[in-house]
């Protein structure tokens, strides 16, 4: 029988054991002696991977984890490394704890620890605070020096299913930790995540260019600029502006992603400013050297912005748009505006900081890139991603109010608005026929079918002019489409009296043949053009020859507009 000593002895050694494994995986490399770990840099570790709500269960134990990355080339001793969730803070301060480069360590609760240990190294941190599920801010430290932090929101998912539990947020390029929201994802892991080893939404080509988001002019003598991507504060002599301004100062801004211009002297209203930065990344990279256009904006008046189109019943399961024109001689700063659906009292506020000049238009849609795939000659450059109030398909009444809270414009919309001969008014726009005119029903009319069913981003359809006594003509008679970029295509050009024409154009040969139904039953604007390659109905190369081209319009009160044409087709050979 062993001596009483000697098993108190063991079972104390047991009872140690039994505590390490409980704070640490001993397959990671411990130090058998004291030392003096060297400084962490910045970036030397980074946070990989968080699970935040692990409820449901998708397939990894139910418990919260914080991953990190040894990103540097050397081996890292975690002594004296500093975990801060929120305004709680946590010092490791063992010195057994090394890390060597691209290994991953996490960090959980100690209940947590038996269900984790098998995924890799972990330690458990007693009072183990919560990882908040959303708008939450988790920051490394080494003496005092940030390492790396993330401030996170459920947005970052990408998914609306995953955010709501059961799935981590993964890093996934980790050589681009500046990119931020850009550069994280939910895991797309089957289990959910993939604590202790590489990311599986890891994607080492993924990188976001860098970017001026948006630079906005607050007050007189203040310029805020933001950036797509976290950077390092740029110095004075990285800013050039045209014209000259000096004594110019640079200042931080509220978080990695902005700062600050401080100017001498005030903005002149009406003068263009151009100003051109270099910017580099939080890791000191050179980002390139970036440019934008600003100007004092001005204050708005009742009705110097108008909604001047409105997309309300979109096609499948296309994205609504709502366009604003700006009819004013002035520069109008719109973020922080609010529009609002009375209907249904829902409100949006514009989040984007855009400047919408004298004669510009501005389109705002949850889907940006849906409207621009599915309407004709779109420019991306003024359109922002930006959520709507609900747009019923049947009718509502849109309202804009500028930051101060004045109503600038007000328009009610119907279904009825739209053209009679219309079979579906799914993808139609209704767009405002004159800008300088008031907003009742007769100043709105369906957009045109020869131009997509709508014009988002420029110049409406259905705009008012003054038509004249010939309705349609051709531009040149003689076309040649040989590809070389003079006279490709046949362009015919109408003018007629008025909106809510539906419309017909048919070719046919000298011998009476119809060769193509170039329009068939389409609503007209007021006036446009119509082009046509020289191809016949089933997509073949007419041959040369003489072609006849058949146009007609009907209204609503039965007038009947229609004109013969010929034209001359030449192919080379």
């Amino acid at each position: 029988m062993r001596p009483l000593h000697s098993l108190l002895a063991g079972l104390f050694l047991f009872v140690c054991g039994i505590r390490v494994r409980e704070f640490f995986l001993p397959d990671i490399h411990r130090n058998k002696t004291r030392v003096s770990p060297d400084p962490v840099l910045p970036f030397d570790l980074l946070i990989s991977e968080i699970m935040a709500d692990p409820s449901p269960v998708v397939g990894l134990p139910p418990y919260e984890y914080l991953e990190i990355i040894n990103h540097s080339g050397r081996t890292i001793n975690l002594h004296g490394l500093t975990l801060s969730f929120e305004s709680r803070a946590f010092r490791i301060d063992r010195d057994d704890l090394l890390l060597e480069p691209g290994q991953y360590f996490m960090f959980c609760e100690p209940d947590a620890f038996p269900a984790l240990s098998p995924f890799g190294p972990v330690l458990g941190l007693e009072a183990w605070p919560g990882i908040r599920n959303s708008h939450g801010t988790l920051s490394l430290y080494h003496q005092n020096q940030l390492i790396h932090r993330v401030s996170y929101t459920d947005e970052w998912y990408g998914d609306g299913r995953k955010k709501n539990g059961g799935w981590s947020l993964e890093m996934i390029n980790t050589s681009n930790w500046c990119d931020q929201i850009k550069n994280w994802t939910a895991s797309t892991d089957t289990t959910g995540g993939s604590p202790g080893r590489k990311n599986a939404a890891a994607d080492s080509n993924f990188k976001v260019e860098p970017a001026l988001d948006s630079v906005v002019v607050s007050g007189d003598q203040k310029i805020i600029v933001y950036v797509n991507k976290d950077i390092q504060e740029p110095s004075v002599s990285d800013l050039v502006f045209s014209p000259p301004m000096d004594e110019t100062r640079i200042v931080p801004g509220d978080d990695l992603q902005s700062f600050m211009i401080l100017l001498p002297a005030p903005l002149l209203s009406g003068q263009l400013y151009q100003i051109s930065i270099r910017l580099r990344d939080c890791a000191g990279r050179n980002a390139g050297v970036h440019s934008s256009i600003l100007t004092k904006p001005e204050k708005a008046e009742r009705n110097d912005l108008i909604i001047n189109e409105i997309l309300f019943n979109p096609e499948g399961r296309g994205s609504d748009f709502v366009e604003l024109y700006n009819r004013s001689g002035k520069v109008v700063f719109i973020k922080g505006w609010v529009l609002e659906n009375k209907m249904n009292r829902q409100k949006k506020t514009i989040g984007t900081a855009a400047y919408l000049l004298p004669g510009g238009y501005l389109v705002l849609s949850p889907d940006p890139v849906d409207i621009a795939f599915r309407f004709k000659k779109v420019q991306p450059d003024v359109m922002i991603a930006q959520d709507l109030p609900a747009l019923a398909d049947g009718s509502g009444h849109l309202t804009i109010y500028s930051q101060g809270g004045l109503l600038v414009d007000s328009v009610y919309y119907e279904e009825t608005y739209h053209h009679p001969f219309l079979n579906s008014k799914q993808g139609v726009s209704l767009e405002r026929v004159n800008p300088e005119a008031g907003a009742d029903r007769t100043n709105w009319q369906s957009a045109s079918g020869l131009e997509g069913f709508g014009t988002p981003t420029r110049k409406n359809s259905a705009s008012a002019s003054v038509a004249g006594s010939e309705y349609f003509q051709l531009k040149y008679s003689l076309f040649s489409p040989d590809g070389d970029g003079y006279r490709d295509q046949l362009e015919i050009e109408y003018r007629l009296p008025r909106n809510g024409y539906l419309g017909r154009v048919y070719i046919y040969d000298d011998r009476g043949g119809l060769v193509k139904k170039l329009v068939n039953n389409l609503s007209f604007s007021q006036q446009g053009s119509i082009e046509w390659d020289g191809r016949d109905e089933a997509g073949m190369n007419c041959p040369t020859g003489i072609y006849i081209l058949a146009a007609e319009a009907l209204d609503m009160q039965g007038n009947h507009l229609q004109k013969k044409l010929a034209a001359v087709l030449s192919r080379p050979g």
